[in-house]
């Protein structure tokens, strides 16, 4: 007997699944949220409004799906993460938004624009195409906190100190807090002669921890020396200044991770420094961290300096960025106040 095409087979094999699959079954890594956990995520997301708009933010609803171009603009990174389909009214392609910064930096660059300074707050569900190696979840309740148009560190401290002051609010105890910098890979890059392509790859290494691989990559030893600078904020940050040399760009961002570390003064929080922290997105351009509650494996929160992205939407000028996003879920798991 002849088989049947390929297709047929794997088209018998779906009806197949789906005949024992129950109706109401969710897709893999997708979640109610049920009463206690709802309440939860709940509480949390009325303290960070709140406490944002006690502080001059706005808040503001982006819409959950937008043309991809729009919600990739300046982060190119973010399409591997973004479902996608056809809009039936345009026959442009629409996805669904993995990251709500570069909707408010969209927001901002075209309803602010020429505003000096603009504080805008916002929480919403984002989407992945896949979880992450540790978060369980391809759905992300996201709440998040952005100052636009004001350079410098102060205001990277003054932001951080907002998401230190929302975590207090709802008792999230015993923070870790790790800083770096998304400028001194680049600089030490640059310095080193390393083309993009060669870049990519030290990226990826350092992103691992693979000293093989960054062996096999480079031999600067300014580079290699990133993965051991790693620990306490003023013994990392003094070292650092000793083993990476003399480069402006280096020395600036170091300058400016000692301001950031010894600015915060927060019960129960902890400040370490790891310099081969490269960030996810390739949108930043200054000063990142992330902050962690005792015990949890995942951030609780990221944040950072992004100046320029607002470009990508059409900007008529550069324009300052500074802010954090918060995961809704994480934080209510893990705080303290919400039992």
């Amino acid at each position: 007997d002849k088989l049947p095409p390929v297709d047929a087979l794997v088209a018998r094999s779906c009806t197949c699944v789906l005949a024992t699959m129950p109706r109401w079954a969710l897709p893999d890594y997708i979640e109610d949220l049920l009463p206690l956990e709802a309440m939860r995520v709940e509480r949390v997301r009325r303290v960070l409004v709140d406490t944002c708009v006690a502080h001059g933010f706005a808040l503001v609803q982006p819409p959950l799906i937008e043309y991809v171009d729009a919600l990739t603009a300046g982060a190119d990174e973010l399409d591997d993460h973004l479902f996608k389909v056809v809009d039936q009214l345009s026959g442009r392609l629409l996805g669904i938004r993995a990251d709500m910064t570069p909707q408010a930096a969209r927001i901002d660059a075209h309803l602010f624009a020429g505003k000096a300074e603009n504080r805008l707050c916002y929480v919403g569900s984002v989407l992945h195409t896949r979880p992450t190696a540790l978060n369980p979840t391809r759905e992300v309740v996201q709440g998040g906190a952005e100052v636009y148009g004001v350079a410098g560190i102060a205001a990277d401290i003054d932001v951080l100190n907002l998401l230190l002051t929302i975590c207090q609010s709802i008792d999230l105890r015993q923070l870790h807090l790790d800083v770096g910098h998304s400028q001194l890979f680049p600089a030490l890059a640059a310095a080193a002669g390393l083309n993009v392509h060669a870049q990519a790859g030290v990226r990826e290494a350092l992103q691992r921890k693979d000293r093989g691989a960054l062996r096999a990559l480079t031999t600067d030893p300014s580079i290699g020396a990133l993965l051991e600078l790693y620990g306490n904020a003023s013994e990392t940050l003094a070292k650092a200044h000793v083993l990476l040399g003399q480069n402006a760009a280096v020395s600036a961002a170091l300058a400016e991770l000692e301001m950031l570390s010894t600015a915060l003064n927060h019960d129960e929080l902890t400040v370490t420094v790891d310099l081969a922290d490269v960030p996810n997105y390739g949108y930043h351009t200054g000063a990142v961290y992330s902050l962690y509650a005792a015990g949890e494996p995942l951030a609780v929160a990221r944040g950072g300096r992004y100046d320029n992205i607002g470009a990508a939407y059409g900007a008529q000028a550069p324009r300052a960025a500074t802010g954090f996003s918060l995961d809704l879920r994480l934080a209510a798991a893990w705080c303290q106040g919400l039992n």
